[in-house]
Order: C-alpha cells, then sequence, then structure tokens
C-alpha cells in the first residue's frame, strides 16, 4: 500500500513538473516589450505637463511681485559681481601670502658643538 501511494505522488509530481516547458507566443513578448515603452512615454509627458505647470505658476508668481525678468536679472548679476570681487579680493591675499620669500638656504655645518655650563663648573 505505501509503494502504491508513493507510484502515485510520484506521477502526480511529475505532471507539475517545472521541467515540462510550455513555449510562449512571440506576440505575448512583443506586447510587453510595447506596454513598457508606452508606460516610460506616459510618464516623460506626465513630468512635461508638470514642469510646464510649474513654470506657469512661477512666471505668474513673479509677476505678482511686480518684478520683470530684466530687473531680477540685473539684480542678479550685481550680487554676481559683488560676490566675485570679494572671491578675487581673497585670492589676492593669498597669493601676496604664498610668494613670500623664504630665507636662503645654508650649507650644512657639518658636526658642531654646543657650549652648555651646569651649575658653577
Amino acid at each position: 500500500t505505501q509503494i502504491g501511494q508513493l507510484t502515485k505522488l510520484i506521477t502526480n509530481l511529475s505532471k507539475d513538473y517545472a521541467g515540462n516547458t510550455v513555449d510562449n507566443p512571440i506576440k505575448e513578448a512583443y506586447k510587453a516589450v510595447g506596454e513598457k515603452f508606452e508606460k516610460t512615454e506616459e510618464k516623460k509627458t506626465e513630468e512635461r505637463e508638470k514642469d510646464e505647470i510649474e513654470l506657469r505658476q512661477f512666471q505668474t508668481w513673479f509677476r505678482q511681485l511686480g518684478l520683470t525678468l530684466e530687473e531680477a536679472y540685473i539684480e542678479f548679476m550685481g550680487e554676481l559681481e559683488v560676490y566675485y570681487e570679494e572671491e578675487k579680493a581673497q585670492v589676492e591675499v593669498c597669493t601676496e601670502y604664498l610668494q613670500r620669500k623664504l630665507p636662503p638656504k645654508q650649507k650644512d655645518p657639518g658636526t658642531f658643538t654646543v657650549p652648555v655650563c651646569f651649575g658653577n663648573v
């Protein structure tokens, strides 16, 4: 009886064995690639739409401030110029410090003695 049960179990396992493959139709593979491509295109268009909406919101916000792009650009360039002038001054100080000349090298004296006096000796 146990041997009969084992044979039934083995035959059932062989039917469900993953080694029995079924060919995937070619059209399904193309369909999967096409769907993936369509999803990426949809994401790109959604991102573009979001960017356009943000740009419009920024432009309306900018207009509400009462500034034109030219005024903002001039102000920005002025700040940038001040920043570069400060940086240039720092660079000049650093180069001046680095260009200080070191004292000339002396020859090696070889051996020398240092006179030392301990106590009253």
